[in-house]
Order: structure tokens, then sequence, then C-alpha cells
């Protein structure tokens, strides 16, 4: 049977009073500028997958709202499409960024939504 003094001497000590080597201090700049850096490097890749999937949407409801206040299902309808058009961009960009910063290559637009897709249910 191992005795608590023959467990420590083979374990390393860890003083609860200094951190990690590897953690930094967390801060507004230390997640800020990165991510602004990410997002402005790569603001084409967005803007190709934000207007894949509003362009439609925003020309179907250009044309089916003529009158939008006489027409309740044309509202809801518009309603429930513009969350749609939200939930299916929100994966492909997470998806597109993360890899990114993984492997340093951006996926295509096809290739984002075709994970966002599967992953739909789940996010």
């Amino acid at each position: 049977m191992l005795s608590a003094n023959s467990i420590n001497q083979w374990q390393q000590f860890l003083d609860p009073a200094k951190r990690f080597p590897i953690i930094r201090t967390f801060g507004v700049t230390n997640v800020l500028g990165p991510s602004l850096r990410l997002f402005t490097s790569h603001l084409w890749l967005i803007t190709k997958m934000v207007f894949v999937v509003v362009a439609p949407f925003e020309t179907f409801k250009v044309l089916s709202l003529a009158n939008p206040l006489d027409e309740f299902h044309l509202r809801l309808q518009a309603f429930l499409l513009g969350a749609l058009c939200h939930l299916l961009i929100a994966p492909a960009l997470i998806y597109a960024l993360m890899r990114i910063m993984h492997t340093g290559v951006a996926p295509g637009v096809h290739e984002s939504y075709r994970w966002g897709l599967t992953r739909l249910g789940k996010l």
C-alpha cells in the first residue's frame, strides 16, 4: 500500500500561488486585438458568406412585402426567414474563422455552409 509520503515524493508539487507559465492574464486587449485582426484580415470571406444568404432574403422581402401592414402572414414569413438566415450564417462563420485560426487556410463558402448545415441542430 502506498503512503501519502511516497505519493508526494514522485508527484511534482505545484504552488497554488504561482500561475502556470502558459496562462496569461485575461484582459480586453488580449481578446479584442486578435479578434479585430482576424475579422479585418478576412473581411472579404465574411462579406461573401453573409451576402450569399442575406441577398436572396432581402430580395424576397422587397418583392413580397409591398404593404407589410396588411399582410400578417407575409410579415411572419419574413421574420421566420430572417431568423433562418441568422441561424445559417452563424455556424458557417464559426467554422470558417476557427479553421483559419487552426490551419491558416480559409475554407470556401460552400464548405463552410455544408459544415454549418450538418451541425445546425446541435448549435
